[in-house]
């Protein structure tokens, strides 16, 4: 009898645990993640809760699977089972490591490009476009492990007005890495620029299309899904990219277009 209201609790729990499995997966509820709850009340209402959203439902998952392993030993007593317990719970502490650490990088980059984005706005009045891979991992909430930050401002800052845009990032820490790509580095992380008015002739998107966005006391642009689409697209195409960079193209054309079907 103790064996069997042993399993009938482990088995309601794991069934508590893949409830709020699902309801974090549909970003649902409160939000059971130790980096919300320890927030404070302003860090909450200004958290990209995506990413923590997703990583609480997968662990969640995993919880769940383990108290159901728990129940199946107990109902048929076979030892290897606890060997797959144990697996699991390894597997979870594992993730909750290695998704930390992704969140937290991707939290780093964007607090970098907030940082930056209001230097260039508060000193040379720029509305930049947040761009790339980072900005379609802020847009989305998922990990596309972006490792630098490309902005796209207007072209005569890279041009007839490179050098005073230059000499501004420079009196603010970033250091000039490449001059022909116009990418500096602040604190390990890349800043790369490009112009704006390219986005038109490159995957017909009009700048007035393009979405503006205000956080953080930032104002920047951000490409709606659809834009991406375009511009990944016309990446593909591009022969540079088509030899150096195919393979990553195609995998973001397949995210986006699997993004729009939700």
């Amino acid at each position: 009898m103790v064996k069997v209201i042993g399993a009938i609790v482990l088995g309601a729990i794991a069934i508590v645990c893949f409830v709020i499995s699902i309801l974090q997966f549909r970003e649902k509820g409160f939000l059971f993640n130790n980096a919300y709850i320890g927030a404070s009340k302003q860090d909450r209402e200004t958290m990209n809760k995506k990413p923590h959203y997703k990583q609480s439902g997968i662990v969640f998952a995993l919880i769940g699977i383990i108290f159901l392993i728990n129940t199946v030993e107990i109902i048929l007593q076979t030892k290897w089972l606890f060997y797959l317990g144990t697996a699991v719970e390894i597997a979870v502490v594992v993730y909750a490591i290695v998704s930390s650490i992704a969140i937290e990088k991707r939290k780093n980059n964007m607090n970098g490009f907030f940082e930056n984005a209001r230097l260039i706005s508060e000193e040379l009045g720029i509305v930049p476009l947040l761009y790339g891979s980072l900005g379609l991992e802020y847009l989305t909430g998922k990990d596309l492990n972006a490792d630098d930050i490309d902005i796209l401002i207007p072209e005569a800052f890279i041009t007839e007005k490179w050098d005073g845009f230059k000499n501004l990032l420079e009196k603010n820490g970033y250091v000039l890495t490449d001059e022909s790509e116009h990418t500096f580095d602040k604190n390990g992380v890349h800043y790369s620029y490009a112009g704006i008015e390219d986005l038109e002739p490159f995957a017909d998107i009009c700048i007035s299309d393009i979405a503006e966005i205000k956080k953080e006391n930032t104002r920047f642009r951000l490409l709606s899904l659809e834009q991406y689409l375009k511009v990944y697209t016309a990446s593909a195409k591009d022969g540079y990219r088509t030899q150096i960079r195919n393979k990553k193209d195609s995998d973001k054309i397949k995210f986006i277009q699997e993004q729009l079907e939700i």
